[in-house]
C-alpha cells in the first residue's frame, strides 16, 4: 500500500520540491545575521558587453573596408542599439 506523500514511479523520478512550508524553516531569525550575499550581477552588463562587442566588430569591419571613423560609427549605432535591447530583454526573459 502507497503511503501518502511519497512519489512512486519510475526510479529516476525527480525528488519533490520544497514547498512554501518547507521554505520557512530555512529562514533566519531577525535577531540573526543575514548570510553573506553573492556576487551582485548588474542587469545592464551583459547588454552593454554584446553591445561594446557589436560596435567594436562593426567598426573594424567598416574602417577596414576604408570608411572614415565618424561614418563607420554613425553606420553602426543603430544596430548596435538593437543588439543592447534584444539583449537586455533575452536576458530579463532568463531570470
Amino acid at each position: 500500500m502507497r503511503r501518502p506523500g511519497r512519489r512512486t514511479g519510475h526510479r529516476h523520478a525527480r525528488p519533490r520540491r520544497a514547498g512554501p512550508d518547507r521554505r520557512r524553516a530555512q529562514l533566519t531569525l531577525p535577531d540573526q545575521p543575514a548570510p553573506p550575499a553573492g556576487p551582485r550581477r548588474s542587469r545592464f552588463l551583459i547588454p552593454t558587453l554584446a553591445a561594446l562587442l557589436w560596435l567594436g566588430a562593426g567598426l573594424w569591419q567598416r574602417t577596414q573596408a576604408g570608411t572614415p571613423i565618424q561614418v563607420a560609427l554613425l553606420a553602426e549605432l543603430p544596430l548596435t542599439a538593437a543588439v543592447s535591447a534584444v539583449t537586455f530583454v533575452w536576458q530579463r526573459l532568463r531570470r
